[in-house]
């Protein structure tokens, strides 16, 4: 089973962040403009009687933890997944890539397994896992509209605006 997918990187122009108790109302207003650049996901799940993840960023194997949280949403039994991620632009500068491969990975794992969830879940899945880990508080919900966006409400994307 393959599934791909794109997400652009998002630089912020400015923002507030909107703490809560719940991540899917926890979020940021602000601006911000996506890039053509982003990063691009490839998965290739086959079934299996354990847990194997194998993770490539830009051709080389790394450690990923947040894919084992998706799994978590997606997944009842063990499968063998390998994941592929390219983007041109680092982690940890200011252009989203965190929230790219998050949300990269949640569709395109989503993709892969069929569509169990419809793609605003996806969108909230990948949001909320943002928010928990604390890489990002609107990259998500920008990153779904592209081009140039203006976040007037916090939350996942199903409940910001």
């Amino acid at each position: 089973m393959i599934g791909e997918s794109y997400v652009p990187a998002h630089i912020t122009g400015f923002f507030r962040v909107h703490l809560s108790k719940d991540y899917l109302t926890t979020g940021s207003t602000g601006a911000g403009i996506c890039l053509e650049a982003g990063v691009i996901t490839h998965v290739d799940i086959k079934k299996s009687n354990k847990m194997k993840i194998k993770f490539l960023w830009n051709n080389e194997e790394k450690n990923n933890n947040i894919i084992y949280p998706i799994l978590g949403f997606l997944v009842d039994s063990p499968i063998e997944i390998i994941v592929k991620q390219k983007s041109l632009l680092p982690i940890g500068y200011g252009y989203g890539i965190s929230g790219a491969s998050t949300l990269g990975l949640v569709l395109a794992i989503n993709k892969a397994l069929g569509m169990p969830i419809k793609k605003e879940e996806a969108y909230n899945i990948a949001h909320i896992l943002e928010v928990r880990r604390r890489t990002g508080f609107g990259d998500v919900a920008a990153q779904i509209v592209g081009g140039f966006e203006f976040r007037k409400k916090p939350g996942a994307p199903s409940f910001g605006e």
